[in-house]
């Protein structure tokens, strides 16, 4: 993958608001290319609101394309969480199709963003999805969205309001210069290139309650998962299918 990396990328806790400040000698490096389209790890929060930058950025259009690795995948994925319950914390600014297929579902679910949203803006937030495999809506996400980076996967046995509670604080970072950013750290993408600058203290903010996150690999075929016992960063690779 071609893109750029993080420089020196620091989030800490701002002492005056829960709203981690982020240190950076180029912050737009944060900004990852792929296939020669881009995914922006930071987005400024400005007049217009997020909606109209997070529909630009969509990569692709929505496709019937089902992805025969998806049963797999899923159950690579159960297995990881294990008996712990798993979610998906997707966004809906990678697919039109995927706040409606999350509101129009069965599974439990709740919008990372808090208050009456827009519906432009309801269209690309990010969501928070318990992944049930006895119910349909965990395979389509995943016949729909592997290797399509629309979200990650958290196992944890925190209840759905204090999970909420806890990602919530990690959706803004706040610039030296004031400036609030949105990190979309639910990028699989962004996830893989933003834990490895994290300090220890940092580590354990950003778990909290989740035992491991889980998102696609740098290569097709494959789930990284992320876990930080006291707070030192480790990174398994796991096969979904057989290496060809």
């Amino acid at each position: 993958m071609a893109g750029c990396a993080p420089q020196e990328l620091r989030l800490r806790r701002d002492p005056d608001a829960r709203t981690p400040a982020v240190s950076s000698s180029d912050a737009g490096a944060w900004a990852l290319r792929r296939d020669g389209t881009q995914a922006a790890g930071l987005t400024v929060v400005g007049a217009r609101g997020v909606s109209s930058i997070a529909m630009a950025e969509r990569e692709r259009p929505a496709t019937a394309f089902r992805h025969p690795e998806a049963p797999q995948a899923l159950r690579t994925l159960l297995a990881i969480a294990g008996a712990e319950p798993l979610w998906a914390v997707l966004d809906g600014a990678q697919d039109a199709r995927i706040s409606s297929w999350i509101r129009g579902g069965s599974s439990p679910w709740a919008c990372l963003y808090a208050g009456a949203l827009a519906p432009e803006l309801q269209e690309v937030a990010p969501y928070l999805v318990r992944i049930l495999p006895e119910r349909p809506d965990a395979l389509r996400l995943l016949e729909h969205g592997w290797e399509r980076n629309w979200g990650v996967f958290a196992a944890t046995a925190a209840p759905q309001p204090e999970l909420r509670r806890h990602l919530r604080r990690h959706l803004r970072v706040r610039t030296e210069t004031g400036k609030t950013l949105l990190l979309r750290w639910y990028d699989p993408r962004v996830l893989r290139m933003y834990l490895p600058t994290c300090t220890a203290n940092e580590l354990k903010a950003f778990f909290g309650p989740v035992r491991a996150f889980i998102g696609e690999g740098p290569e097709r075929g494959q789930l990284q998962v992320f876990t930080a016992p006291v707070a030192r960063l480790q990174v398994e690779t796991v096969a979904v299918t057989a290496p060809r």
